[in-house]
């Protein structure tokens, strides 16, 4: 099992230089779970296009959220079109999107707040915990261990009875 572990990238961003990386959005309806071959429908549109399509990522809550991150550098002007046929396919309610920020960067401002098993999550990357942790004992000793153990313990009780 251990070689077929891989980190896994939760952001829904995109540097890759030498790209113009648009973020299609796509919202669907629940029943999407169960129908057949409705990804393979919305790719197909980028595909006809010759647009690479970069990554995909999908939020499963009451709304189903697709995002799509596609490198229409030199297509620019295909991005409505290609909405305009989103739209069409089974199952989506609403399609739009939104150019980069700059050349080769991509970031999503519409998928907020992040949640997992629907409660609302906070993210850090492991310089910000570390300096938390590291910080805290350089201020306050070892007494704040004493503290983090505390603080871990109620948070990991409230975990587990919810």
């Amino acid at each position: 099992m251990a070689e077929r572990l891989t980190p896994y990238a939760v952001g829904r961003a995109l540097f890759e230089p030498g790209t113009r990386p648009y973020i299609f959005y796509l919202d669907l309806k629940r029943e999407v779970l169960r129908a057949v071959g409705i990804l393979e429908q919305i790719t197909r549109i980028f595909a006809r296009r010759g647009v690479s399509v970069m990554q995909v990522k999908a939020s499963i809550l009451k709304r189903i959220r697709v995002i799509i991150i596609a490198d229409l550098r030199g297509r620019e002007q295909l991005a409505e079109a290609i909405a305009a046929q989103l739209r069409e396919v089974d199952y989506v309610m609403d399609v739009w999107y939104d150019p980069p920020i700059t050349d080769g960067v991509a970031v999503d401002r519409y998928s907020f707040p992040l949640t997992f098993l629907e409660e609302r999550v906070v993210i850090f990357r492991r310089e910000v915990y570390e300096g938390l942790i590291a910080s805290g004992w350089g201020r306050f000793g070892s007494g704040y261990g004493q503290l983090l153990y505390i603080a871990g313990f109620d948070a990991g009780r409230k975990a587990y009875i919810s």
